[in-house]
Order: C-alpha cells, then sequence, then structure tokens
C-alpha cells in the first residue's frame, strides 16, 4: 500500500491496511506537485509498483492522476499495444473519492485502466 503523505490518503488505505497488517508506505512522488515537478519519477514509482509479486495500491492525487494516466497511455500507445480503457485516457477524469484500477506488464506498460467514479464497487 502507497500513499502520498496528505491525510486523506493515508485515511483511505488505513482500513485495508489494519483488516490486512499490511503498511502503508510513503510515495510522495505521486503528490500534485511531485508530479508537476518530475513526472518521471512518479513513473517509475508506478513501474516498480508493477513489477512487485503482488497487486499494489497506491493513493495519489487528483491532478497527478490525469497526468500519470496520460503518459502511461502515451508509452503503451509507443510499443504499437495501446490500452484498453472505460474512459478517455487523454483526458482521464479524477473525482475525489474515485479508483483507477490499472492493469500493468511487469514493465509498466498499461495494458488496461478502468474508472470507477465511486470507490464503492
Amino acid at each position: 500500500l502507497y500513499a502520498v503523505p496528505k491525510a486523506r490518503c493515508r485515511q483511505t488505505l488505513e482500513p485495508y491496511s489494519e483488516a490486512t497488517g499490511l503498511a502503508i508506505e510513503p510515495a510522495p512522488e505521486l503528490g500534485d506537485g511531485a508530479v508537476d515537478r518530475d513526472p518521471e519519477a512518479a513513473l517509475a514509482t508506478i513501474t516498480s509498483l508493477a513489477r512487485g509479486a503482488v497487486t499494489a495500491a497506491a493513493c495519489a492525487q487528483g491532478d497527478g492522476i490525469p497526468r500519470l494516466l496520460r503518459a502511461l497511455a502515451h508509452r503503451a500507445r509507443a510499443t504499437g499495444c495501446p490500452p484498453v480503457a472505460n474512459r478517455d485516457l487523454d483526458d482521464p477524469p479524477s473525482r475525489k473519492g474515485s479508483v483507477w484500477v490499472l492493469s500493468l506488464g511487469p514493465d509498466g506498460t498499461l495494458a488496461a485502466a478502468d474508472y470507477y467514479r465511486d470507490a464503492a464497487f
């Protein structure tokens, strides 16, 4: 579990953390300003999560999420394999409380992206 250093992001993951015993690791590079300043660091974090042996959950902020999704989609298209998505990845939504479920290959290439407006799914 990974969260930007904002109370609300940490609080979002706490119930799952408590239920599973998994720790919440800091991911400051996924914060809004951090993504703007250094998008490559944020993309490197997403790629490293994809290489993990288990499914990862990250809670980030709304302004950085669309930028990351656009970059991931662009990279996937450049490989000749555009990702499957239920929303436009050139203009991805990022409403408070929404969830993006990303499927990435071990190299971090985005294969699929599904958006859920309300986290209760």
